[in-house]
């Protein structure tokens, strides 16, 4: 079910309710957000449900973490949602990373490299949509979209404001309403390994410090996503610094405009 809110810019958006995965061992409720170490962070719930047999997280198979993922899931869009759910005092927490590191992130992994699924759902469309006198093969196979033509699409859907943006690129900010739900603790990418030992010591779970330490981590570095950025026009990037304001703005990122970064 969703919901309608007014935007930061006076633009009304619907909202989603906020996806949690719920540990009950240590009654914690774990705002799930794609791109930000998501794969691994719920395999450390797992471990700390004691839901697998390892303390491993690499030896966490990929098909536990999702679809045989044993933990239930509480949907919530206020508050009080947590509390009829009988979680109202469970410990929330979600990780968060530089809106535009995780954007260029998202096309990277769904649309720059092989992932039929996303080409077919999303890729096909972007092409028909957005680009002048595609091919017809760009239009049977939605394979080759440029980053400056995703963007084009984001600003579209954000602007149309009928459904939310697809999860892997919608802002952290609607994804989790963390001024509504009032996290007890908010992790940077940025800061990964430190923000889980101290969230580890948090729930009394020593042994498991340094868990995350040697695990290898995302590619998309601060040059690589600068260098998406100059792909696109001032425009544009002017729209995506508004799309994803409450991001910048909650999370103490610097907004990033033509090549400088500007806390204004």
């Amino acid at each position: 079910m969703l919901t309608t809110v007014a935007a930061n810019n006076n633009q009304t958006k619907r909202i989603a309710p906020v996806r949690f995965r719920v540990e009950d061992r240590h009654r914690v409720l774990f705002c799930f957000v794609p791109k930000v170490a998501s794969r691994n962070l719920v395999r450390l719930m797992l471990i700390l449900a004691r839901a697998v047999e390892t303390n491993d997280l690499s030896a966490v198979p990929k098909p536990k973490v999702f679809a045989e993922n044993p933990m239930r899931i509480l949907y919530a869009k206020t508050l009080n949602d947590t509390v009829k759910n009988g979680a109202g005092d469970f410990f929330k927490f979600l990780f968060v990373r530089h809106p535009f590191e995780r954007l260029v992130s998202a096309y990277q992994d769904k649309l720059g490299i092989n992932d039929p699924i996303y080409h077919k759902m999303v890729g096909k469309v972007i092409v028909r949509k957005v680009r002048k006198n595609p091919s017809r093969l760009s239009l049977e196979m939605g394979n080759d979209v440029t980053f400056p033509e995703f963007v084009t699409f984001i600003i579209d859907e954000w602007r149309n404001g009928e459904n939310p943006l697809d999860i892997h690129w919608r802002p952290i900010f609607d994804l989790c309403l963390p001024c509504e739900m009032q996290f007890d603790f908010i992790g940077k990418f940025e800061t990964l390994n430190r923000d889980v030992d101290f969230l580890l010591r948090k729930l009394n779970e020593t042994d498991l410090v340094g868990l995350f330490t040697g695990q290898p981590k995302a590619q998309t570095t601060s040059s690589l996503w600068k260098e998406s950025m100059n792909q696109i026009s001032h425009q544009q990037l002017s729209e995506l610094n508004r799309i994803y304001a409450d991001d910048f703005r909650l999370f103490g990122y610097p907004y990033y405009y033509n090549g400088k970064e500007s806390l204004h």
